[in-house]
Order: C-alpha cells, then sequence, then structure tokens
C-alpha cells in the first residue's frame, strides 16, 4: 500500500529541486553575462549586463553597424539628423563617443547635424514654437558640432533658389529663427483632405526630401538617420499595408541610395528598449514635440496600429522584430518590373508601368471608387476595375501640376515631352554638318 509519508517526501524532493533552480537562474540575472559582475540591466529574459559592459555592447553594435557595410571612408562629411527626441540624441551621443575614442584603423567621419522644425504639423505649439526650437537647438549645439537648421514647410522652397536651410551660429535668440508664412500656408493647403495615414506617408517622405537636399546642398556625401529595429518593422509593415512593397528593402536596409544624398541607418540593430536604457543611464536630456500621432487612438491610422502592434511584440517577442526587419531587406522586386523613371515624391523607380487587374495599385483604385459611390452594382465592379473617373484624375493632375513643390518636375516633364516629340528635328551632335 501507499505510505502517505513517503509520497510527502518525494514531492518535497520535486520542490526543493524547482526551487534550487530558481535560485540558481536568479543568481545568475543578478550577474553580469560577461564579466560576471553584478547586474543593473536585463535587456531580455537572459542578457543581464553591468553598466560597463552595457555601454560597450552599444559601442561595438554601433561601430559594427557602420563598419560591415564598408560605406563610410575616412574624413566623410556625414549629416546627423536631429529631432531631439530620443532616437536622435542616441545617435548624436553614440557618434560624439565613437569618433572621441577612435583609434587609427577605426573610422572617423566629420559630423554636423541638422535639426527639422515640423512643428507645423502641430498647433498645440504655435505660441511656443520659437523657443522650443531655441532650447532643442541650444541642447544640440551643446555635444560641439556645428547646427544646421530648416523648417519642415521648407521644402516648397527647394526649387525656388530661394535660401531653405541656415546655420545655427548666428542665431542667438529665440526670436532669430526665420519662418516662412507662405510656406506654411502651401503646406497646409497641400494637407487639406488627406486622411492621418495619407499625412504621416506624405510627411515622411518630404522630411527624406528636404534632408537629402539640404545635405546636397553643404557638400555632404551621408545622411545618418536614427531609424532602430522597431521603427524599420513599423515601415516594413507599414509599406506592405500601404502598397508600397516594391520599395520594402530601401526603405529597412542601411544603405539607401534612392536620393541625392546616401541615407543610412546606423541604429538599425537596436531596440527602442536598448535606447531608452542607453539615455536613462548617460542622463542625457531629450525633448519629445507632440505631432499627428499625440493623443490618437490605437486605430485612428495605419501607422499608429502598426506602431501598437510592434510595441505589443517586442514586450513579449523582442527576437520577432529583428526576424521582420531583416527579412525585409532581402524582399527585392526584379529590375524588369520596374521602370526607369522615378517617383517626384520618394524617388523610387515606378511600379506601375504595365498595368495588372490584380496589382495593389488596381486594388487601390478599386477601393477609392467603391468609397465614393454609396451604392456600388456589383455587375459594373469590372468596368470600375479598368476605368476611372478621369475627371477627377484631371483635377487631381492640375492641383498638382500648379502645387509649389511638383512645379519643377512638371516643367521637367513638360520638356521631356517635347524634346520627345521634335527628337527628329534635331541635329545631334555626332550628325554630319554640310
Amino acid at each position: 500500500m501507499c505510505n502517505v509519508e513517503e509520497d510527502i517526501e518525494d514531492i518535497s524532493k520535486y520542490s526543493r529541486n524547482t526551487q534550487n533552480n530558481i535560485l540558481k537562474e536568479y543568481r545568475n540575472l543578478h550577474k553580469c553575462k560577461k564579466c560576471d559582475m553584478k547586474s543593473s540591466i536585463l535587456l531580455q529574459k537572459k542578457d543581464p549586463f553591468c553598466r560597463k559592459c552595457f555601454f560597450e555592447y552599444c559601442s561595438h553594435k554601433f561601430r559594427s553597424t557602420i563598419g560591415k557595410s564598408k560605406k563610410i571612408k575616412h574624413g566623410d562629411k556625414v549629416l546627423l539628423t536631429c529631432s531631439g527626441g530620443r532616437k536622435s540624441t542616441a545617435l548624436l551621443k553614440m557618434t560624439k563617443e565613437t569618433l572621441a575614442f577612435a583609434t587609427a584603423k577605426q573610422i572617423s567621419f566629420i559630423p554636423e547635424v541638422l535639426f527639422i522644425d515640423d512643428c507645423v504639423i502641430s498647433t498645440s505649439v504655435e505660441k511656443s514654437r520659437k523657443h522650443q526650437i531655441y532650447n532643442i537647438v541650444k541642447e544640440l549645439r551643446s555635444y560641439g558640432y556645428p547646427v544646421l537648421f530648416s523648417s519642415l514647410e521648407m521644402v516648397y522652397k527647394m526649387n525656388d533658389n530661394q535660401e531653405f536651410f541656415w546655420n545655427c551660429e548666428n542665431f542667438d535668440s529665440a526670436e532669430d529663427f526665420p519662418v516662412c508664412f507662405d510656406s506654411q500656408n502651401s503646406f497646409k493647403e497641400s494637407m487639406a483632405g488627406m486622411s492621418l495615414s495619407a499625412k504621416l506617408d506624405y510627411i515622411k517622405h518630404i522630411r527624406l526630401l528636404l534632408m537629402t537636399e539640404i545635405a546636397s546642398q553643404a557638400g555632404f556625401t551621408h545622411v545618418f538617420v536614427g531609424d532602430t529595429s522597431c521603427s524599420l518593422a513599423e515601415n516594413l509593415l507599414n509599406d506592405i499595408n500601404l502598397g508600397r512593397g516594391s520599395q520594402i528593402s530601401a526603405d529597412t536596409n542601411f544603405y539607401d541610395a534612392r536620393y541625392k544624398v546616401v541615407v543610412c541607418r546606423p541604429l538599425r540593430e537596436f531596440l527602442n528598449k536598448e535606447i531608452a536604457l542607453f539615455l536613462h543611464l548617460n542622463h542625457c536630456s531629450y525633448t519629445v514635440l507632440p505631432d499627428l500621432l499625440t493623443k490618437t487612438d490605437a486605430k485612428s491610422s495605419i501607422q499608429r496600429l502598426t506602431e501598437s502592434f510592434i510595441t505589443n511584440l517586442q514586450e513579449d517577442f523582442p527576437a520577432t522584430v529583428f526576424t521582420i526587419f531583416r527579412t525585409g531587406g532581402k524582399l527585392l522586386k526584379q529590375d524588369g518590373v520596374l521602370g526607369t523613371e522615378t517617383c517626384v515624391l520618394c524617388k523610387s523607380k515606378l511600379d506601375n508601368i504595365e498595368s495588372d487587374a490584380c496589382s495593389a495599385l488596381e486594388a487601390l483604385k478599386l477601393s477609392e471608387n467603391l468609397s465614393k459611390n454609396p451604392i456600388p452594382l456589383v455587375t459594373e465592379s469590372e468596368n470600375i476595375l479598368l476605368k476611372s473617373d478621369d475627371s477627377d484624375n484631371i483635377n487631381n493632375k492640375r492641383g498638382f501640376e500648379y502645387h509649389p513643390f511638383f512645379r519643377s518636375s512638371h516643367v521637367q516633364m513638360k520638356r521631356e515631352e517635347m524634346k520627345e516629340e521634335i527628337k527628329d528635328f534635331l541635329i545631334n551632335d555626332d550628325s554630319e554638318t554640310f
């Protein structure tokens, strides 16, 4: 027969073993995985670090990301785009520490800082706009690098042969920062009628256009942005949701050569948690200004919903975030499917050369037409798929034609069309002259 005391003893053996394993694991988590000193940081469930080893870990990851690309050379002029927030502040801090302790064999480049004021997209900070800008620029100048200044609405002045960025050394007070009300009005008019998802996508691309144009005008060879692994995972999912599948690789890789100046992402191997811990342990101050997503619902836009999904995913399954954005860098569209012309806004090769009834573009047109018609008929779906409303297309083209941002591109397109029409009457340089 079974003995009650023996059963209790057997159970106690298992319970003691379980407790010993828990205590052993607890002690291991309180030791740094590199130097066995007392840990102060737990990145993931089994990655404890002490303060010193964590800084070495971040520095090595930052330098290796730049070095593995083999794109940055000694003496290159690099423009660091900083908004004063968490990611850009970490980018600036890591750059300063990397260059301060760089040896002769390590990469040494010449950095400068670019601050782009995007307060025009938020009306909640219009009263204290200049003072907030002045405080952010003052903080950026404390790192010892020259700081350039521009505002998001200046993208409409790029093609007008006007000054659209300035050196902050000439600004001694908050009142010295220039404000262009005409560009602000043009910016607000261009975004009128857009959905929140479309606004965020539009702002993302014109910011890249502005910073690369400034870098080209100022003689820089590379632009550093503060995109982390979480940001790149969000960009990948947003591109898929917005029908930009052909741009996934360029939006997630370290090296993006679509613009006049190459865009690099040296923080692509960092999680948002690692960035937050790095700033906290270094006692770095940063400023987060409100934007279009501030105090919005999780389902207010595609970007907001994707951000919420990636944040929850990082909390429960942090390794999955790396899998998402690393997979995106391997997804390339065949060159035969893409055209030779590039988009005016995102600078990607056009992928709508050959019309396909099953493409994402045609699906987008169908959804747009169905949303305009209150009672769509099933029998007319094929006509809607193949034909769009010509009057709406003409109105849209006219709006872009006379828009300040697309004016130079429209003139260039007209010149190319005219050249194509009269090419038979032109005399080439290699033709025989009589």
